[in-house]
């Protein structure tokens, strides 16, 4: 069977045009064989905080970045594979009312394979983002090169603030929810170095790499 690495980047949720083009970060890493893949950066915004779990002193660690009020959010990756296939899967929106913070969007991964497991492969939460698109479905673009998708998912939401939800303002809280990805915390850093702000959102947030 042809062994087929795909890799897959997400960047922060920003559109509107504070985002930039798509840069080469430099590098790449390799898969073993013939399969090698790059990461790229992403363009530009303001990152508060670094990885967190909520942002608030002692300011524990976590899965999440803050990116400043984006009002409209985008779905952002670049991925490639070592087969040259024009997708590397599909991803698909789900939105929730429900929580402590009450605006919940989703987009969960799924392989060329199709919906469900074992197709499955990443997750990643929207926190205070309200969308209309539950259910709707895109295609992840990819190829033997780095290849960018940006979808319209939602926009910022003003969430209430409540002990259950230390809310400070429009935002969006990005964090991986499923599918075991890596966090790039070259760029970023912890919460308790950077809580003040990390600075320009140039830079790959997530990624997830898996091999048919």
């Amino acid at each position: 069977m042809k062994r087929l690495a795909v890799f897959l980047i997400m960047f922060s949720a920003i559109t509107g045009g504070t985002f930039g083009a798509l840069f080469p970060a430099g590098g790449s890493e390799a898969l073993g064989d013939s399969d090698n893949v790059t990461s790229l950066q992403g363009g530009n915004g303001t990152v508060t905080c670094g990885w967190h779990s909520t942002c608030l002193d002692p300011w524990p660690d976590g899965y999440a970045l803050d990116v400043g009020d984006p009002t409209y959010v985008d779905w952002r990756s670049n991925s490639s594979n070592s087969a040259g296939y024009s997708m590397a899967g599909n991803g698909k929106i789900a939105y929730y009312e429900s929580g402590s913070c009450t605006h919940w969007t989703y987009v969960d991964v799924y392989d060329i394979g199709g919906y469900g497991s074992p197709n499955f492969r990443a997750e990643v939460l929207y926190e205070h983002v309200q969308s209309g698109y539950a259910g709707y479905t895109f295609a992840i673009n990819s190829g033997l090169l780095e290849y960018p998708t940006t979808y319209y998912i939602g926009q910022t939401a003003d969430e209430p603030l409540a002990p259950t939800c230390p809310f400070t303002g429009k935002h969006v809280h990005q964090q991986a929810t499923g599918g075991g990805m890596d966090k790039n915390t070259t760029d970023y850093a912890t919460a308790s170095v950077c809580h003040t702000g990390c600075g320009s959102a140039s830079f790959w947030v997530f990624h997830k790499t898996w091999v048919y």
